[in-house]
């Protein structure tokens, strides 16, 4: 006698077909959502092409802010400010430990706010958009001419989710 086949088996590959789709979508949706974040910027002279940066870093230096926008991706976002943030930013820069606590209770860190507020936010922000999906190579990239540059990193994706914590030094819960 042959043993039946489970009812498992036959929807293994169902399943990952079904996976595999969502994953495509959201692929392709975070890919035109960031076309349109640097054709908006673009659109309001917040765009920098890479010789364009390169002058500006020459002749007035600085920063690089590496921006982490989203929850679960790990694209990042390359923008340039002549501000030298370290210096003129009310909060530090918080530690791994304090983003683990802030990833766990889905906190904003105020570090993270201020930097939002101040630089990357599409309408208000200030600095410069340099590149979307890796603005970590940029950062490779830039260090290699000008080892001098400041680079600052942010986690902005709570922004949107949750509230910052009051005026604590870095915001941590």
């Amino acid at each position: 006698m042959i043993a039946p086949i489970p009812f498992v088996l036959p929807t293994i590959p169902l399943v990952l077909l079904v996976m595999a789709c969502f994953g495509l979508y959201a692929i392709g949706a975070n890919y035109f959502f960031e076309l349109r974040v640097r054709r908006r910027m673009r659109q309001c002279g917040r765009f920098l092409s890479s010789a364009d940066v390169s002058q500006r870093i020459a002749a007035r230096g600085g920063t690089l802010i590496i921006e982490h926008p989203s929850l679960g991706w790990r694209f990042t976002h390359a923008w340039w400010t002549p501000d030298d943030v370290l210096s003129t930013a009310p909060f530090g820069v918080p530690t791994e430990e304090e983003y683990k606590n802030a990833a766990a209770t889905m906190k904003c860190l105020a570090w993270d706010k201020w930097c939002w507020d101040n630089y990357t936010c599409l309408e208000n922000g200030r600095a410069f958009l340099l590149r979307v999906w890796n603005g970590a190579s940029m950062e490779r990239r830039l260090k290699k001419w000008f080892a001098d540059l400041s680079v600052v990193r942010t986690w902005t994706a709570l922004v949107h989710y949750a509230k910052p914590p009051g005026n604590s030094s870095a915001g941590a819960a």
